[in-house]
């Protein structure tokens, strides 16, 4: 009896069992799984962060569920059943939306697709009071500026731009320096670019800044990036584009300095297909400019000699570029992407000048110098990446291949008209140069219990070089050209690397470090005199240390080291002996090595809806750098000559400071410069230099009733001092008055640089104990200019872009720290 009670009540509970499996199953079964992205109805941006309440009836005081939408906007969540919900979402800066949703029955995911916030606005009398994010954001290694959140990114281009981004600064020539340096590299897209590699500020001069969601600068190069040469990077994200629509700008611009400027940009995608496109030429002739230059020599002669050079010189230049990307996404887990870009430019630099030679007061020499130099340059580049996400959320495989073609040709003819005591001739001579490269690389990144991850990866570098150099004499005789030397000149360099990091993020704190292995083999030869050539071999180990605290939202304190290694580019390594200036002439060093460099910084940032601060502190020292030097010629009498070699010590602190305020909704203030102090010393040469340098940029924003726009700005730079000299200061001050029409589709910008100055004055000074040098030029800086955008196209939803691809940022350029 027992047993069969037993029995029982197994049975009746087995029963209980599966009608509580199938109530359990039931219930299961009318649970539903919404999903939807948020974006911004503006601009299409997705909204990182917004808050969402979901209820089952109007009153926001009692959810039944509170999420936050991820950092690409997009949220998902369960139902118990269909039926008919409310939403409430916020977001700073954003109107709250408030929606009711039914969700249908039978169904057990449902997508809610695109859901669009505006923007918080108010009108008060006739100005428009607009609700403001934070412009800049600090994250563990970098810093962002929201160019989107940015009123004149509508009407400027992404060069104009750069000048408000924190630790960056551009003078009135344009040149780009970070954290007062000008060794550092720009990225598109979290990958270099030929064309950027180049001529950055040309190429940021023509990309309007409406097609760049935010510029980054990082400042903590991890391990996946390079272990050569930078001091930081800075990195344009542009826009994701459209689906099943398109959108496009058209540029003009033209200006009293004999300047015209045309652009165009398209972006637009069907389906998984998506295709952006740009194209830009400029045509520039510069007025002429007086120069002049002055040396001393103090070797002893009875009376000091003075060499004297006295004319003008101008220039012409015509650049074209062009940019095509495709990204096909398969599905939801794999992406695959093409992009190709071209940039050429064609430069015409002529210069004519009286030469004379004084001992004391009497005249030794003197004749006529005329060049005629015509550079041309640019870069071919084809990017192919793969990448494949995995249903773990951040687990991404990305596979790349870059090549790239880069020539570099030179020509130029020069003629001598003999005045006093000199013999005249005539001289032709031509640079043929180029580098090709191949990348491959492998990147993987996994996270670690949802808040850390860590990455690695492997790549390959060929990097082929070739220069080949004719030097030609006329014979005025028999009328025709002799060659009189030639240089075939080959550098090749292999490169293997692996790298290992990790993140790890416990709230207020984060750290970030990592390790690059890199192997490089590098092998010279000389076709035409085989006993120069030679090759070498290296190992380097590179690390990387970030500590971050963020006690909130508004404000971080980071700490950071890392070491980095720069190899020499073609021109510090080439042999060709420019002499273009005969008296002055210049040539590479094909036995330079690598430099490394140790980097310290510390910065604090503060960021709130009204006032923005960040403030660096940095200190870099390297033992072997690569420096530029100057001296007599021991064989030709009067005739200075620059070379490079790895004969420098340097030490350079530097402290950065970047201030954005907004006193009221209508006006803008900001501020962005810096100190730095260096010390450089050379013991093989004798040479030692220290100094100051600095920068500082300041600027107003207004927005005015109507559409208008009013934006001041004022700059001055004093570059640092060089291992043999130094340079006077620069200013620069302007205006750009903007008007939009037509639902700001067509905005017309009026644009006044140095109004009460004709010319500056640059004066560039190079000494040591054997004499001084004077190199002076009287630049035309005032000019007035008129530019046209027209925006058109519908945007509907963004597509993706590969996450990781390839980054080389390997080459130290032949241009002085600090120009």
């Amino acid at each position: 009896m027992k047993n069969k009670m037993r029995q029982f009540g197994i049975v009746m509970m087995c029963m209980l069992a599966c009608l509580g499996g199938l109530r359990a199953e039931e219930v299961k079964k009318e649970q539903v799984h919404v999903k939807g992205v948020v974006v911004e109805a503006g601009t299409k941006e997705a909204v990182i962060g917004a808050t969402i309440r979901v209820m089952t009836s109007s009153d926001v005081t009692d959810p039944l569920l509170m999420l936050a939408c991820d950092m690409e906007g997009q949220f998902r969540f369960e139902l118990p059943k269909a039926g008919i919900y409310y939403l409430h979402i916020s977001s700073i800066g954003l109107r709250d939306l408030r929606q009711a949703i039914e969700v249908p029955k039978g169904v057990t995911v449902w997508d809610m697709g695109i859901v669009e916030m505006t923007e918080d606005t108010q009108q008060l009398g006739e100005v428009q009071i607009v609700a403001q994010k934070p412009l800049v954001k600090a994250d563990m290694d970098r810093l962002t500026y929201s160019i989107q959140d940015d009123s004149e990114a509508q009407v400027s281009s992404t060069l104009d731009m750069l000048r408000k981004v924190p630790m960056v600064t551009v003078d009135s020539d344009d040149n780009i320096q970070l954290n007062g340096s000008s060794q550092f590299k720009v990225y598109m897209n979290g990958r270099p670019s030929g064309m950027l590699s180049n001529n950055p500020s040309d190429v940021l001069k023509s990309l309007p800044a409406s097609s760049v969601k935010e510029i980054e600068v990082i400042t903590d190069p991890g391990a996946r990036y390079d272990a050569e040469g930078v001091s930081g990077i800075i990195n344009i994200v542009t826009n994701t584009r459209t689906i099943d629509g398109y959108s496009a700008s058209l540029t003009a611009e033209a200006s009293t300095l004999n300047a015209y400027e045309g652009s165009g940009f398209v972006s637009l995608k069907a389906g998984k297909l998506g295709l952006t496109a740009n194209y830009s030429y400029e045509n520039e002739r510069e007025p002429l400019t007086d120069i002049e230059s002055h040396r001393a020599d103090f070797n002893g002669q009875t009376s000091q000699r003075v060499l004297t050079q006295i004319g003008t010189k101008y220039e012409k230049e015509r650049s074209h570029r062009a940019f095509l990307e495709a990204n096909y996404e398969i599905d939801s887990l794999h992406l695959f992407t093409l992009d190709a870009n071209i940039f050429r430019k064609n430069q015409r630099e002529y210069s004519d000048l009286l030469v004379q030679l004084f001992e004391g007061t009497k005249p030794v020499y003197s004749y006529q110098r005329q060049n005629e130099n015509r550079p041309t340059f640019g870069s071919v580049e084809l990017n192919a990446n793969y990448q494949h996400e995995t249903l773990l959320k951040g687990e991404v495989l990305t596979l790349s291949y870059r090549f790239t073609n880069d020539p570099d040709d030179d020509e130029n003819r020069m003629i001598l008209l003999p005045l006093l005591n000199y013999e005249g001739y005539r001289r032709w001579d031509t640079n043929k140069a180029q580098t090709n490269e191949h990348t491959f690389q492998l990147d993987y990144v996994r996270p670690i219990l949802d808040r850390h991850e860590w990455e690695s990866g492997v790549k390959y570098i060929l990097r082929q070089s070739h220069s080949d150099i004719t030097r030609r004499d006329y014979d005025a005789e028999n009328r025709r050209w002799n060659e009189d030397e030639r240089v075939d000149f080959a550098h090749d360099q292999q490169i293997y690397a692996a790298y290992l990091g990790a993140s790890f993020r416990w709230s207020p704190w984060s750290l970030k470090a990592g390790l690059r292995a890199e192997g490089t083999h590098l092998n010279v030869d000389y076709a035409l005199n085989p006993s120069q050539d030679f090759h070498a071999n290296s190992i380097d180990l590179v690390p990387n240390l970030t500590l971050a605290f963020a006690p909130s939202k508004t404000w971080q304190l980071r700490a950071g080291y890392n070491m980095r290694i720069q190899r020499a580019d073609i021109e510090s390594l080439n042999p060709y002996v420019d002499e273009t200036d005969p008296l002055n002439i210049s040539y590479g060093n094909p036995d330079l090595t690598s430099e490394k460099s140790h980097n310290v910084h510390l910065n604090y940032s503060l960021f709130t809806r009204t006032f923005n601060l960040n403030a660096n502190l940095s200190h870099q020292f390297v033992n072997n750098s690569i420096e530029q030097y100057t001296l007599l010629h021991p064989d030709r009498p009067n005739v200075t000559a620059s070379t490079f070699g790895n004969i420098g010590k340097q030490q350079r602190t530097t402290l950065s400071l970047y201030v954005n305020w907004l006193p009221v909704a209508w006006m803008r203030l900001y501020m962005n410069g810096g100190m730095q102090y260096a010390q450089l010393e050379s013991e093989a040469k004798g040479l030692k230099n220290s100094g100051w340098g600095g920068r500082l940029t300041a600027g107003t924003q207004f927005t005015f009733p109507h559409d208008f726009r009013l934006n001041l700005n004022a700059g001055y730079w004093k570059h640092g001092v060089q291992l043999q000299g130094d340079s006077n200061g620069m200013l620069d001050y302007g205006m750009t008055l903007n008007k939009d029409f037509f639902n700001k589709q067509l905005t017309i910008s009026l644009t006044c640089d140095n109004p009460f100055n004709r010319t500056w004055k640059d004066e560039d000074r190079t000494y040591n104990a054997a004499f001084q040098l004077r190199e002076i030029e009287h630049r035309v800086v005032r000019s007035f200019g008129i530019s046209i955008a027209y925006r058109f196209g519908g945007l509907k939803e963004s597509f993706k872009k590969i996450k990781r691809t390839i980054v080389n940022d390997d080459i130290k350029s032949a241009s002085p720290e600090g120009e």
